[in-house]
């Protein structure tokens, strides 16, 4: 049950709250890796990209994606600086924008390869801007047919449905319920064989992954380590209520020195003494509603043990739960409720201390 930290220097970094597709032939769409999927349903992961956008204030989405369309096919068609013509891509990619009673809509353009460096500026009587995405995670939900005003709330909600019924359990998190985009990969004037799919952004685990995948000042990809440990920080969030920390070891590699992540990231070095823990393991999913029951168990075996009056008044942290397997493994999964050791009542457990990040 009590487990001595390794004399060494671990490095952390810690999070205060975790993708191209087929079109018509030939054509362009933005790259993303398939990093989770189900049978209704699957999770992506974009590049970088650069896209074309038209502001539409307009209710309807049918009326809003003509509309934007318009404007984006006549910069395609050569309305910019440099009077040039670029390749079509795929999707058109429409998405609501809730904006006081009423809904306003973005209509989108992938811009091909070669200009996502530099592309032609379009003329200002289009009223299109350009629209810089970062790498980010979304869910999607394929569908068939044409995408109109009377089926696209439907397929949203089927995609809300699967995501809440997933096997990953609460570990899905949708950045917004209420925002969507519908991706749109053929001409109007294809009638059969159509293909659209819905998109909602996914925010768990976001900026963790983005650190490790190359978002710090270094462009450095971050080999990933175990466990991700999620600590239950008591009135560490507003008005005194509870907050989570996240955390991620940081490999050896990096241990001397890490790669400084990116500001927007908020993530933030987190030092770590030499010190003693309780550890109970538990299987399946960590879910909100088992987590407590689990450090519960714990408190009983070490009220029960030499150890009941050990633990750490000095600990930041209510107690922490690490996680050992992806999201996206169903079998065999483990993990452990972790609650600090007041070192001075244990033999061997004395603090050291010990540089980390």
């Amino acid at each position: 049950m009590e487990s001595k930290m390794e004399n060494s220097k671990p490095l952390l970094i810690s999070l205060c709250v975790i993708c191209a597709i087929v079109g018509s032939s030939g054509t362009e769409s933005p790259q993303f890796t398939v990093v989770h999927s189900e049978s209704d349903f699957e999770i992506r992961l974009y590049r970088e990209s650069v896209w074309m956008s038209a502001y539409v204030p307009e209710i309807s989405f049918e009326k809003a994606t003509r509309e934007g369309f318009h404007r984006l096919y006549q910069y395609v068609r050569g309305a910019n600086n440099g009077s040039s013509e670029l390749e079509m891509t795929a999707p058109v990619l429409t998405s609501t924008i809730p904006v006081a009673t009423s809904v306003g809509h973005y209509v989108r353009f992938y811009l091909p390869t070669e200009c996502q460096e530099a592309p032609p500026h379009p003329l200002p009587e289009l009223n299109l801007q350009f629209d810089k995405w970062k790498r980010h995670c979304v869910a999607v939900r394929k569908f068939s047919g044409f995408a109109t005003d009377n089926n696209i709330d439907q397929q949203v909600e089927d995609l809300l449905t699967s995501v809440a019924r997933s096997q990953t359990g609460n570990s899905i998190v949708l950045e917004d319920k209420h925002g969507y985009a519908i991706a749109q990969y053929n001409a109007s004037f294809h009638l059969s064989g159509r293909l659209n799919e819905v998109w909602m952004g996914v925010l768990s685990g976001k900026g963790l992954f983005q650190y490790i995948e190359g978002a710090n000042l270094n462009d450095s990809r971050v080999s990933m380590t175990l466990p991700v440990l999620t600590s239950i920080a008591p009135e560490a969030g507003p008005l005194h209520s509870s907050a989570y920390i996240v955390q991620f070891y940081l490999p050896v590699k990096f241990q001397g020195s890490p790669p400084v992540p990116l500001p927007e990231l908020n993530l933030q070095p987190h030092a770590w003494a030499s010190h003693c823990i309780a550890v109970r393991k538990f299987s399946g999913f960590a879910r909100d509603s088992n987590v407590v029951a689990e450090a519960e168990k714990l408190a009983v075996s070490l009220s029960r043990s030499p150890w009941a009056n050990s633990t750490s008044p000095d600990s930041k942290y209510a107690y922490s739960i690490a996680q050992y397997n992806s999201p996206f493994r169903f079998i065999g999964r483990v993990n452990e409720v972790w609650v600090d050791i007041d070192g001075l009542k244990i033999a061997g457990c004395s603090s050291d201390d010990l540089a980390t990040f």
